[in-house]
C-alpha cells in the first residue's frame, strides 16, 4: 500500500469514526483501525485526538506501556524455589532431567523460559532497544521523544525533590558522557529538569 491509498484508509476511518458506533459499523470502524495499527512500525503509532485517527510519534511513556505490554506476553515464568520450579515443570510438560539437559534456560532473577522459546524472548527484547535507539534519532530536536523520556524517569525517581540524576541516568543505560556527546540528549535533559524543578 503506498502513501495515497494510506492516507485513503486513514481519512475513510476518521469518517467511519465520527458516527455512532453500534454493531456492523463498530466491526467496520475496528477493522479499518486493525488494518492500519499493521502497516505502522513503531516509532510511529496511530492515535486518537479529540476523535480523530493520526500517524504520530510514539512518546516515551507510550512506547514504554506498549513494550512492557509485549514483555508481560512473553511466555516467562518465575520460580524461587524448589517448589516453585516443580509446578512450573509440571505446567510445561517438563521433567527435572529434561530441564537439567537445556530444555529450560535460567535467564537470572528467578526468571525462567523454555530453550524453544529463548531466541523469541531475545529478539523481542533486542527490538525493544532498538525501537528506543531510533526513537531518540528520530527525536532531531531533542524536544519530543527525548524530553519524554527524561522527563518520565526523572519524575518517578523524585528529581524534583532530590536533585540526583543517577538512578535516572542507570534506568535508561545512559551516561552524563552521551549526554554532552549529544546535543539531542543534553537538550531533552536540561528541558526536563528545568520543568520538574519548577514544578
Amino acid at each position: 500500500m503506498d502513501k495515497r491509498d494510506f492516507d485513503y484508509v486513514l481519512s475513510v476511518l476518521n469518517t467511519q469514526a465520527g458516527y455512532k458506533q453500534t454493531g456492523t459499523q463498530a466491526a467496520y470502524t475496528k477493522g479499518l483501525f486493525d488494518a492500519l495499527e499493521l502497516m505502522i512500525k513503531p516509532p510511529l503509532m496511530l492515535k486518537k485526538v479529540n476523535g480523530k485517527y493520526s500517524v504520530d510519534y510514539e512518546n516515551y511513556q507510550e512506547q514504554k506501556e506498549r513494550q512492557q505490554k509485549e514483555v508481560n506476553a512473553l511466555p516467562l515464568h518465575f520460580a524461587f524455589s524448589k517448589k516453585q520450579l516443580i509446578k512450573v515443570l509440571t505446567e510445561w510438560g517438563i521433567t527435572e532431567e529434561e530441564a537439567k539437559a537445556g530444555a529450560v534456560y535460567n535467564l537470572g532473577a528467578g526468571t525462567l523460559c523454555k530453550a524453544a522459546d529463548y531466541e523469541f524472548i531475545m529478539e523481542t527484547l533486542q527490538r525493544h532497544g532498538a525501537e528506543r535507539q531510533a526513537s531518540i534519532k528520530a527525536d532531531t530536536t531533542g524536544m519530543g521523544f527525548v524530553y519524554s523520556m527524561f522527563l518520565y524517569e526523572l519524575y518517578n525517581r523524585e528529581f524534583g525533590y532530590t536533585g540526583e540524576v543517577w538512578d535516572t541516568l542507570d534506568a535508561l543505560n545512559i551516561t552524563l558522557e552521551d549526554i554532552e556527546e549529544s546535543e539531542q540528549l543534553k537538550t531533552g535533559f536540561e528541558a526536563a529538569k528545568k520543568r520538574l524543578r519548577e514544578q
